[in-house]
């Protein structure tokens, strides 16, 4: 790895560089997210669709909480109260996945 990255310095760096970790990035803990969607539709008669919830859970990832929240807003057409419950519940939901 060392390697690749002193030819890349060494290279007129024309294409951009790797990122250094090749770990994939962890699958979404569906049986929980599952059930999170089906609260959000009893709860608050609105829906995530599964593209959606992958982007509000890879925000959560990367600690942009409040992208995530703007998104579930966009999406479900609710106010920021209850944006904000469905995304602290997502959170927890990843923290304990």
């Amino acid at each position: 790895m060392f390697s690749k990255l002193m030819k890349w310095f060494s290279s007129d760096r024309s294409e951009e560089p790797r990122p250094l970790s090749s770990k994939p990035e962890p699958e979404m803990p569906s049986a929980a997210v599952a059930m999170l969607c089906v609260r959000v539709k009893d709860e608050f008669s609105a829906t995530l669709d599964e593209r959606t919830m992958r982007e509000v859970v890879g925000q959560l990832r990367r600690r942009q909480k409040i992208e995530a929240i703007k998104l579930i807003r966009e999406k479900t057409r609710l106010g920021l109260k209850e944006s904000k419950d469905i995304a602290d519940d997502l959170e927890t939901v990843l923290k304990w996945a």
